[in-house]
């Protein structure tokens, strides 16, 4: 039986070819709608499917939006999932650029990868069909396409990039998100015009900052007040689509003013009238990575919007930033710091010095508030006010306990080991993973001969397919044993052979004095709940619930 030098028999001709289409379209083709262009792909490939005889409609996949220049592309690998599943047996797409723009990886898929899973590939545009005509795929015209394909993505990646440029030099906004205080005019987004409402809040933002007002007491009037935050402004009021994708009604942190937020606005020249872009930059055109240019690389143009305050309130606020000193006192190190946590809102709980330690004055005394009570805003949780020398009290006598309990899980342990008893005898399920490794390994070199052999035309086709069936089946087989016993391995080793966290923790078996390196190694977090009740929750906790678990067992 003849076949061609991708596995694929030209006297296949009757058989059904279970075809996946794939479609794709990024932004870089200047066109990303899909009603325009996904959907004349999907049409162009139905039409010709039915005029064929020899292929049949099993499923579609669809990447809108997404470059070509990577394939890690959800609906590609939903498709290359389907084919090692074998679902489908051939890959349809209207021309080769579909399939991507990176010349090695196209020839690598087309060449390689579609062959060894016996995939016809068809591309409709450049006539080729790699079962009815196999050297489609091999002629110079293919791999001159694959390179053009490529260059095209970098001349328009370079294009779209000088255009961009060009805008922004015209004092035309190039980006998606235009500042909190204004809007889009009837031009569009390029340019800005003051939005009524929002200008007011960033007025009263400068004017408040140079009266005096930090960045917490402005965040925490205008929340008290119910300005709706920049990101909720935009959603909700401007009706943006482009707004902070994060922005969720029961995130707190989403939802309201932040000292993020005054400080943005406070350091944003636009206010001034100015446009400012070009602050990043793509590393390559084939990555998404950003990279931060120098100040004097940015693209400035002057006066290019209506300003909302003047550039004098403007300087004199910056000065005022930049003359401002945190006030040099000596605090003691914050042995909380990330751990602290509100029992109700979950957000941080803040610390404040609230003098000496009456049973020691050489030592700072400090009581911890909820952030979103004192930050944010008093509607939305309490105070939970706790005092620093009472937490230290509590959370050192249950590290203490915590030890204890280690302690008494180690001897036990301990105790089993000398007694010989099965439970441990983990070299035996080494020797059995082992084994199953080689067989597996066997298994996939028996595959790679069986494929040489049916492409040379040792094999014919149908005791290729019986002893590939064969192959797959003892393949799950060792597989499935392999699985068991790496489980059986897993839960030993890590509940009892794995026991260096224990022998870390108790090193030092009664801990009197804390710092920050202790806390770290013991805790993940500490909820302080309004009724001085406190929750502290252990970072081997589950690994110590775990090996009861599996001792009782």
């Amino acid at each position: 039986m003849g076949k061609n030098r991708y596995g694929l028999s030209k006297n296949n001709a009757c058989k059904k070819y279970k075809a996946g289409i794939y479609l794709r379209i990024s932004i870089d083709d200047n066109n990303n709608s899909e009603s325009n262009s996904i959907t004349n792909q999907r049409s162009f490939i139905n039409d010709w499917i039915n005029r064929s005889d020899d292929v049949q409609f099993v499923s579609e996949y669809v990447d809108d939006g997404y470059t070509g220049t990577n394939f890690n592309r959800p609906a590609f690998m939903k498709m290359m999932k389907d084919i090692a599943g074998n679902k489908i047996d051939s890959v349809i797409v209207k021309d080769v650029s579909r399939i991507g723009r990176n010349y090695i990886e196209v020839s690598n898929y087309i060449e390689n990868i579609f062959p060894m899973y016996n995939i016809r590939f068809i591309s409709i545009m450049d006539k080729i069909d790699s079962l009815s005509k196999p050297k489609s795929i091999s002629n110079i015209y293919f791999s001159l396409k694959n390179i053009m394909n490529e260059q095209y993505s970098r001349d328009i990646s370079k294009k779209a990039y000088s255009s961009k440029i060009a805008r922004r030099k015209m004092g035309l906004y190039a980006g998606s998100i235009i500042p909190y205080g204004y809007k889009a005019s009837e031009e569009g987004i390029k340019k800005w015009i003051i939005d009524e409402n929002s200008s007011k809040v960033v007025k009263y933002i400068f004017n408040e900052y140079k009266n005096g007002l930090g960045y917490t007491k402005i965040a925490y009037n205008l929340n008290e007040r119910g300005i709706l935050c920049p990101s909720r402004y935009l959603v909700e009021v401007l009706g943006c689509k482009y707004g902070n994708s994060s922005c969720d009604s029961n995130s707190v942190s989403n939802n309201y003013w932040g000292i993020k937020n005054v400080k943005e606005i406070l350091s944003n020249e636009a206010y001034c009238g100015d446009m400012i872009q070009g602050k990043f930059r793509k590393a390559s055109y084939k990555q998404k990575e950003l990279i931060k240019l120098p100040k004097d690389e940015w693209i400035v143009v002057k006066n290019t919007h209506e300003p909302i305050i003047s550039r004098e309130l403007f300087d004199e606020v910056q000065r005022i930033i930049s003359s401002k000193r945190v006030e040099t006192k000596r605090y003691n190190p914050n042995i909380f710091k990330g751990l602290l946590r509100c029992g109700d809102c979950h957000r941080s709980m803040i610390r404040k010095y609230t003098g000496q330690r009456k049973s020691n004055p050489e030592i700072a005394n400090y009581t911890y508030y909820c952030m979103t009570y004192s930050r944010i805003s008093r509607k939305l949780c309490t105070l939970h006010r706790t005092k620093g020398e009472d937490l230290e009290k509590i959370v050192l006598s249950a590290i203490n306990n915590q030890i204890k309990l280690y302690i008494n899980l180690r001897n036990i342990i301990t105790d089993i080991k000398n007694s010989n008893n099965d439970v441990f005898k983990i070299n035996e399920i080494e020797r059995e993973i082992n084994s199953y490794k080689i067989k597996l390994e066997k298994c996939m070199k028996r595959k790679l001969n069986l494929y040489e052999q049916y492409k040379t035309g040792s094999l014919s086709l149908t005791y290729y397919n019986y002893l590939y069936n064969k192959n797959i089946e003892n393949v799950k087989n060792v597989k499935d044993k392999l699985d068991d016993f790496s489980i059986k391995y897993e839960k030993i080793k890590n509940n009892i052979n794995d026991l260096s966290w224990i022998e870390e923790l108790t090193a030092n078996p009664i801990i009197t004095n804390l710092d920050n390196d202790i806390m770290k190694k013991f805790i993940n977090y500490i909820y302080v709940y309004e009724d001085y009740r406190v929750e502290i929750c252990f970072k081997y906790d589950d690994k110590y619930k775990k090996i009861l678990e599996y001792l009782k067992g």
